[in-house]
């Protein structure tokens, strides 16, 4: 309701800045919302008024345009995202000479993108250079320092380099912990990442611990049904390769599958491989949990 008073106003408004100003208030407010169609097309309108009244290299324009890249990776256009985040660093590093969080920001940005894309020796580039720069300029515990540090440790889990993987989702774990507490329901990624690079290194035992930590975290019930069916497949194959609990392995590896069958999007690949799991270890009775 505010982002439509927002726009009603802002059309009777002939200060472009001001106007501006308050689509990209709509445009974080749509955004929060997931209407990222609405929330592009407000940035989009953002980086208008903002050349017209500043001029098409201020860095106003450069933030802008970030945003319509972060808009259009939500939107799962990642060609047409590293476009827009492409000008915007150009237009950043043009405004900022040195390091700057703007353009440590993008870099960030794009590394992430870059990796969805498959591209890993650009989101290694990408993501390196925003670790490296936010490090420089806020310290080495700043929040900040989380999104490139867990897109290197994925980069480095997807080459094969899985103790560096480790070491870097352990990064990410710290940092994420001494921004949020120990408790925070956002741990469950690092938590996920420490358990993919173990087992990758032949360490179930140290995944089962990560994943019982993830499922432990207060409010797990309500992460989305993917990552509930993530952690439950990953730690029912963790705790069979120790082995420790076969039973609870099935319970849990059947629970994954019903959440998996209520992902929107297709998810039938995934499906079919814990299926396929549950044939294998048929064996054991499913001791479910209780409650």
């Amino acid at each position: 309701k505010w982002a439509k008073h927002a726009e009603a106003a802002a059309l009777h408004l002939e200060d472009d800045v001001l106007r501006a100003t308050i689509a990209m208030c709509e445009g974080a407010v749509y955004g929060r919302g997931r209407d990222h169609e609405r929330a592009l097309a407000a940035f989009e309108l953002v980086v208008e008024l903002y050349s017209r009244a500043r001029g098409p290299r201020h860095a106003s324009v450069a933030m802008a345009l970030h945003n319509v890249g972060g808009s259009q990776i939500a939107l799962g256009r990642l060609e047409l995202a590293l476009g827009s985040l492409g000008r915007a660093l150009e237009i950043l590093e043009e405004n900022h000479p040195g390091d700057h969080p703007d353009i440590a920001m993008t870099l960030g940005t794009m590394g992430g993108a870059y990796l969805e894309l498959g591209e890993l020796e650009r989101a290694r580039e990408s993501s390196a250079r925003a670790l490296a720069m936010f490090e420089a300029l806020m310290g080495p515990e700043h929040p900040y320092l989380i999104e490139p540090a867990f897109n290197l440790a994925e980069v480095e889990q997807r080459q094969g380099r899985h103790a560096e993987a480790l070491a870097g989702c352990r990064r990410a774990q710290a940092l994420m912990t001494g921004a949020y507490g120990p408790e925070h329901l956002l741990l469950v990624h690092p938590q996920l990442c420490i358990a993919k690079a173990s087992m990758a290194l032949g360490d179930p035992s140290t995944a089962a611990t990560a994943l019982e930590h993830a499922l432990a975290l207060p409010d797990a019930e309500g992460w989305p049904a993917e990552q509930q069916g993530k952690v439950r497949f990953l730690l029912a194959q963790a705790l069979t390769q120790e082995p420790r609990d076969p039973g609870r392995a099935r319970a849990l590896a059947e629970e994954a599958l019903e959440h998996y069958r209520h992902v929107q999007g297709d998810e039938a690949e995934k499906i079919t491989e814990i299926e396929a799991w549950l044939r294998r270890h048929r064996g054991t009775p499913a001791r479910r949990r209780r409650g």
